[in-house]
Formats: C-alpha cells, sequence, structure tokens
C-alpha cells in the first residue's frame, strides 16, 4: 500500500459512523508493503466523561421566613435607628432583662414592626462572649445558634440570616451577613453541608455580635428567659474580638 492509499484509509477511518469503523478495521491490516507494517487500526469509543454532584449550598436549603422577617433581616422602615455600635453585655444579662417575654404566646405573631422604645426596645447591636454549644440550618434558612453563659449557664439564642432570602438581599448590612455566612462556614461546616433541623452539639467560644430582637416563645432550642435573642448576626470570631 502507498503511503497515499494509508492517509485515505486512515481519514476513512476516523471520520466514518460507527458501523463502517468496524468494516475500516477489518479492510486494514497495517501492511505496507516492503517488509514494513503497522499495528492494526482499532477504534475505540471515548469514556463517557465522570458524573460529578455539584456542593450543596447551605444557604440553598429551604423557603426564606416570613414572620417578622422585614426586622429579622434589617431590611423594616426603621432599620437606620438601629445603633450599630456594640454594648458589650453578658448571656446572663440578655436573658434576664426584661425578666419576661412581650409577647403573649397565645396572641399569634407581632405585627411586622420593630420595637422602637422601652425595655424591649429593638434598636442595639450586642456583643457577647460566651459557649456556642449547638447549631442547626433551620427550614427558614437561618443558621440557629444556641449561646451558653460561660458562668451561669443560661443560654440566648442568635441567628444568622441568608443574604440570599428576599429582605436580607436588600439590607444595608447584605455583605455583612454573606460575611458572617462564611465565617460560619469556616467554624463550623469545614466544606460540609448540615441537615436541615439537625441540632449539632459543639462547645466553641465564641465572641459575637447581633441586634435585640424578641421573639414569640415557640419551643426554640436554646431559647432566653424572655424570648430575646441576637438577630441578625453581624459578626462571629472564635477570637475576642468582633465588631
Amino acid at each position: 500500500m502507498s503511503w497515499k492509499g494509508l492517509s485515505l484509509t486512515l481519514v476513512m477511518a476516523l471520520c466514518a459512523p460507527p458501523g463502517a469503523r468496524a468494516a475500516a478495521n477489518a479492510s486494514f491490516d497495517g501492511s505496507l508493503g516492503g517488509g514494513f507494517a503497522l499495528p492494526a487500526l482499532r477504534l475505540t469509543p471515548a469514556a463517557a466523561p465522570a458524573k460529578t454532584t455539584p456542593p450543596v449550598d447551605v444557604q440553598r436549603r429551604g423557603r426564606c421566613g416570613v414572620a417578622r422577617w422585614s426586622v429579622k433581616t434589617l431590611s423594616d422602615a426603621d432599620a437606620g435607628a438601629v445603633n450599630l455600635a456594640p454594648v458589650d453585655a453578658t448571656v446572663s444579662y440578655l436573658s434576664n432583662n426584661p425578666a419576661s417575654t412581650p409577647w403573649n404566646a397565645d396572641a399569634g405573631s407581632p405585627a411586622d414592626r420593630r420595637i422602637m422604645s422601652g425595655p424591649y426596645a429593638e434598636t442595639q447591636v450586642y456583643r457577647v462572649h460566651a459557649t456556642l454549644t449547638a447549631y442547626k440550618l433551620e427550614s427558614d434558612r437561618d443558621i440557629h445558634m444556641v449561646l451558653r453563659d460561660p458562668r451561669t449557664g443560661e443560654t440566648l439564642i442568635a441567628e444568622s440570616v441568608d443574604p440570599a432570602c428576599p429582605g436580607a438581599d436588600s439590607s444595608a448590612q447584605a455583605r455583612v451577613f454573606a460575611n458572617v455566612r462564611r465565617q460560619m462556614a469556616s467554624m463550623l461546616f469545614q466544606g460540609q453541608s448540615p441537615q436541615p433541623g439537625q441540632l449539632n452539639q459543639v462547645s466553641l467560644p465564641v465572641t459575637l455580635t447581633g441586634v435585640r430582637f424578641f421573639d414569640p416563645p415557640h419551643g426554640q432550642d436554646g431559647d432566653a428567659n424572655n424570648g430575646g435573642e441576637l438577630h441578625p448576626v453581624l459578626c462571629v470570631s472564635t477570637g475576642s474580638d468582633c465588631g
């Protein structure tokens, strides 16, 4: 076979449809004449690319919240009145002052407005040094944290909102929310996605800042005596400085 004939045979074999390739393989035995020979050409289909499972985004599981949602995401009409300069406090103090909840457990959810004055004012950011004892991804895509006072053992809830949720995404603090989620991922998730609703036990000293918020009692894990929370969280750190 001449070099010209060899080239033509190779081109036909490579370009032919699968059924014709077998015939081309059979017709070409690799003989070049003159005592030279090549191994017989065998064409096999390329292996299919391996399927990969995309990582689960912890921020995209479940639906965003409803009850007092604009207050929780600092997107309400009165959000500008919140003093973002943190005041130092203890979990025990926030859990007991005032001593009781402002909401009647049987009255349903309160209006979607911020409490602007009085002992239950939701207009101040607080900073606490506490032990993070548990966390979970909630159905409204918040990350629920249980903070314990290292001295008294009393607890307080803190909530990190999903920056992609309506309200949170338009808040002036949207970038702050996103940074908190990155901090949470680094501290707790380590590349893994928690199962929604599963309470994960930890023991981690943290410094955390957040806006004071009062939630109607509904059996939350780690709820304070007066229903107070830090919601939304604006900073969380394993160090002593935050906010």
